[in-house]
C-alpha cells in the first residue's frame, strides 16, 4: 500500500504532528482550490481535519463536489499521524445527524511548520481504491508551531482572534459544521463548509455540498462573509478554477466556544438549489475553548 513507502529510517526530523501549530489551511499550489482544513483538539489528543476535494472524474458541476474528514487520536508525543479517513453520506443541508463509515487511511508527515507530506490509500470500494502523495504547503498562517530544525516559531503568535480557529457544528445536525481560521494580519477570516444538498435536490448518491467563506476579520464581535462555490476540481489532480459567490454569512461571536451564523443564499440560477435559502445557525467550538 502507499502507507508503506514510509521508511521511518531515512526520515528527517520533522514537526511534531501533536501541537495547535499545524492547524490551519494547506493545499497543494498546483491544485488549488482543494486541501486540508486542520484543527488539533488539545484535550482530546485529536487531530481532525476535513479534506475539501471533488469526484476523481471532476467536472464542472456541483454534483463533482466531495468532503472527507481524517481522524485520529495521537500518542504524545507524536512526530507524524497515521489516522482513518471518513466518509458521511446522505445527509440534508442544516438537518439531521449522520454517521461516519471509515473509507481508507491517511498519514501525515510535517516536514517543516509550512509543509507536510500527505499519502492517502482509500478502500477498494471508494474512488476506486485510489491512492496517492501529495505536498502540501500552508496557505494560511497558524498559530505559534514549534520547529526541531531551527530556533525559530513559526507562524502567528496567538491573539483574541485565534480563538475563531478550528472546528465549529451545530449539535442537532452534527455531521456538518464549519472550520475557521482567522488571519490578523490581513485582516482576513477564512473558512470552510462541510455540509450537504438541500432536501430534495441531491444531485449524487453521498448528496455532498462544501463551500468556502471568505471576508474581513473586523475588530468587533460580527462580521459578513462571503460563501463561495468552488467547481472544476478533481480528486489530487485538477484545480478548481470556477469559483462563484453564491451568497453571504454573518457570524456573531457569542463566546469563546458560542458563535452564531446567520446565511442567505442569494437569488441568482448560479445559486442552483440553495437560491433563497436563508437561516440561523447556533455552533458550538469541537473541543471547547480555545488555550
Amino acid at each position: 500500500s502507499v502507507l508503506d513507502l514510509i521508511d521511518a529510517g531515512q526520515q528527517l526530523p520533522t514537526v511534531r504532528a501533536d501541537q495547535a501549530g499545524v492547524s490551519g489551511a494547506w493545499y497543494a499550489p498546483w491544485s488549488s482550490g482543494q486541501g486540508l482544513m486542520i484543527d488539533w483538539i488539545a484535550g482530546a489528543r485529536t487531530l481532525f481535519a476535513p479534506w475539501f476535494t471533488f469526484r476523481p472524474d471532476g467536472g464542472n458541476d456541483p454534483s463533482g463536489l466531495r468532503w472527507y474528514s481524517l481522524q485520529g487520536v495521537l500518542a504524545d508525543p507524536s512526530a507524524d499521524a497515521t489516522i482513518d479517513i471518513l466518509s458521511n453520506d446522505g445527509g440534508r443541508f442544516g438537518v439531521g445527524i449522520t454517521a461516519p463509515r471509515r473509507v481508507g487511511s491517511a498519514h501525515l508527515n510535517f516536514e517543516s511548520c509550512d509543509r507536510a507530506q500527505f499519502r492517502y490509500q482509500f478502500t477498494a470500494d471508494e474512488n476506486d481504491g485510489a491512492t496517492g502523495l501529495v505536498t502540501l504547503s500552508r496557505l494560511t498562517p497558524g498559530v505559534a508551531c514549534a520547529d526541531p530544525a531551527s530556533s525559530v516559531v513559526a507562524g502567528t503568535a496567538k491573539s483574541l482572534d485565534s480563538g475563531l480557529n478550528g472546528a465549529w457544528f451545530e449539535p442537532a445536525s452534527s455531521g456538518q459544521g464549519l472550520m475557521f481560521q482567522a488571519i490578523p494580519t490581513f485582516d482576513t477570516l477564512f473558512a470552510t463548509w462541510f455540509t450537504y444538498d438541500p432536501e430534495g435536490a441531491a444531485d449524487d448518491p453521498s448528496q455532498q455540498h462544501w463551500f468556502s467563506l471568505q471576508g474581513p476579520l473586523g475588530s468587533g464581535e460580527q462580521t459578513t462573509l462571503a460563501i463561495i462555490r468552488s467547481t472544476g476540481g478533481a480528486l489530487n489532480r485538477e484545480p478548481a478554477n470556477n469559483r462563484q459567490q453564491v451568497g453571504t454569512a454573518t457570524l456573531s461571536r457569542l463566546a469563546c466556544d458560542r458563535l452564531d451564523i446567520d446565511y442567505q443564499f442569494d437569488d441568482s440560477e448560479v445559486a442552483g438549489p440553495f437560491r433563497r435559502i436563508s437561516g440561523h445557525r447556533e455552533l458550538q467550538r469541537i473541543g471547547g475553548c480555545a488555550d
